[in-house]
């Protein structure tokens, strides 16, 4: 009788334990992925300058970033321009921000593309402009909500 209510504590324990594993094998193959938001690319053409701007896919905590392609047959001046010193970031809240990094990746005579990145992480505001020269003709806008 003693052994066979210890077999069945036994048995209970192990099944319990097997539960446990199982639950633990299955709540970590289901956790949910790090949520990641895509904004589309805008563009910009002012005269003889076109001007794309994708943002780098933002996840919660992260720095903004934004893959820019300057293209200008007319003012080659303007792909020499350093970015991180004439760039600005806005968010809804009225806080400017300015670049911490301008990285080229390709330039030739008439083409420049680099990253950008801000020291502004992404939380919750409801939108961001970046601004890359001086003027509202280089002003671009997304919503983030």
């Amino acid at each position: 009788m003693k052994l066979k209510k210890m077999r069945i504590i036994l048995t209970l324990v192990g099944f319990l334990l097997l539960l446990y594993i199982l639950f633990k094998i299955f709540s970590f193959l289901f956790i949910p992925a790090e949520q990641v938001t895509n904004l589309p690319t805008k563009n910009i053409l002012v005269e003889y300058t076109k001007i794309e701007i994708k943002p780098l896919p933002l996840k919660k905590g992260n720095d903004f970033g934004f893959l820019i392609t300057i293209q200008s047959n007319q003012e080659p001046d303007i792909l020499s321009l350093d970015l991180k010193t004439t760039s600005l970031l806005e968010d809804n809240s009225g806080n400017d921000f300015e670049a911490k990094s301008w990285i080229i990746l390709k330039k030739d005579l008439y083409k420049v593309q680099g990253k950008l990145f801000f020291n502004h992480k992404f939380n919750s505001q409801k939108f961001i402009k970046l601004n890359l020269f001086d003027g509202d003709n280089f002003t671009v806008k997304w919503n983030l909500k």
